[in-house]
């Protein structure tokens, strides 16, 4: 499967394993678990991450994980469903959400903020659906 001995970076050819499971909305493996999977640092298993965040396939939440994205016409799609007691709230980038999330500096993207029991997470405003639980 990976051909550590090619001219291809290993964490490429993890990142194209990667590509071929992932199904939109499913949490993907930790990078623990795939350097234990693969017998890989578990650098290598974030750097192959990192290559389907570029793509545009996953985000990584603080906290939960890797997370493949919806496709939709335009972008890809997150879904929240928001739980009784959710606070919404719509606000401009901050130079720490925009290296979370990935975008460029020019980028003029509204962040959507989402606090459930004090716990806040951040999605971009294009490119989010929210939904009730």
């Amino acid at each position: 499967m990976i051909n550590y001995g090619a001219d291809r970076p290993v964490f490429r050819q993890i990142a194209d394993v990667l590509r071929d499971r992932i199904r939109a909305g499913q949490r993907l493996q930790s990078t623990l678990s795939i350097s234990q999977e693969f017998g890989v640092n578990r650098n290598t298993a974030r750097k192959a991450l990192d290559v389907l965040v570029g793509d545009g396939l996953i985000v990584i939440r603080s906290g939960y994980g890797p997370v493949v994205l919806e496709q939709a016409e335009g972008g890809e799609v997150e879904t929240v469903r928001l739980y009784r007691g959710a606070q919404v709230t719509f606000r401009l980038p901050t130079e720490q959400d925009r290296y979370e999330l990935g975008l460029p500096l020019t980028a003029v993207v509204p962040i959507v903020e989402v606090t459930v029991g004090g716990r806040s997470r951040i999605y971009r405003g294009d490119r989010v659906r929210l939904t009730s639980a």
